[in-house]
């Protein structure tokens, strides 16, 4: 049976750089920014997260999206405001796998600031990471592991590859 891991955390904490290390192992990357641009978007609301019809047609389109490709191959998601809705979207598709990957807010601060030249996208990129952690704070009863995103990316695979083979399930992803 084909695994979902579902990658949570806020901006600068390394899901896509995980994710696209998990593809060369097979898995399919899909991520909630992937679908935001198919979505229909109401012109008047300035913040786009404000738009929930908008927020949830694109989780609508990624939720089909994974059920599309999980029955076919291994698939790792990441999102990262909408944290409520990944919790419920993985609950709708009974997967054990959610991480979060945390890193120090100093560090994501760092990381921001590198991705940016514009001080006034990273100050609005640094309301939204403090908004996500708000919502993880809430949420993290509902996340099966919390992984120290403060090191190097292939101890990161290894930890939540790790975890995965504990529990039994892909062990045949170790000989690709």
């Amino acid at each position: 049976m084909n695994k979902l891991i579902i990658l949570m955390g806020s901006m600068g904490a390394g899901k896509t750089t995980i994710c696209n290390e998990l593809v060369k192992l097979g898995f399919v990357h899909l991520g909630i920014d992937h679908f935001y641009p198919k979505s229909k978007r109401d012109p008047t609301i300035k913040e786009f997260w404000k738009d929930q019809n908008y927020v949830d047609q694109a989780y609508q389109l990624l939720f089909e999206a994974i059920q599309d490709n999980i029955k076919k191959t291994n698939v790792v998601v990441e999102t990262t405001g909408g944290i409520q809705q990944a919790v419920d979207m993985s609950n709708k598709l009974n997967t054990k796998y959610k991480f979060l990957i945390k890193v120090p807010i100093k560090i994501l601060k760092e990381r921001i600031k590198k991705r940016n030249a514009s001080d006034y996208i990273v100050k609005s990129k640094l309301l939204n990471v403090n908004a996500t952690l708000r919502n993880i704070k809430e949420l993290k009863p509902q996340i099966n592991y919390t992984i120290d995103g403060n090191q190097e990316t292939d101890k990161i695979v290894k930890e939540i590859l790790r975890i995965i083979i504990k529990n039994n399930k892909i062990k045949d992803l170790l000989s690709s």
